[in-house]
């Protein structure tokens, strides 16, 4: 799991040690690692860019691992935008969400329904 500065900046080797299976990005507590707003909506336009430069980064060295790249997404629109950007692993929902409406609204956003 990237999370830390220590780990993003480590992200390529990370990614190239040899039997792991894969990345997977926590964007929460790699926005901490980086000084950002944890909330996407909390960030201005450059925290966004650093966030999505280093959640960019994450995947390139994944995908040049030729491993899997995950991440935690807050809505089924972001999962959308995150398979497309190559992720290939991504956790629509959360426990507490799940409890609270079975997910279902935000799993039929990202299968397209």
């Amino acid at each position: 799991m990237i999370e830390t500065a220590e780990g993003l900046a480590n992200v390529e080797a990370i990614a190239r040690t040899p039997g792991l299976d894969g990345i997977y990005v926590g964007p929460g507590d790699l926005a901490l690692a980086q000084g950002l707003p944890v909330m996407p909506a909390d960030r201005s336009a450059d925290e966004t860019r650093a966030q999505e430069a280093a959640i960019a980064r994450i995947v390139a060295a994944a995908t040049a691992a030729r491993i899997i790249s995950g991440m935690y997404v807050g809505s089924g629109a972001e999962s959308k935008r995150r398979i497309a950007q190559s992720l290939r692993m991504v956790t629509v929902a959360w426990d507490a969400g799940l409890l609270e409406d079975g997910g279902r609204a935000e799993l039929e956003i990202a299968k397209g329904a």
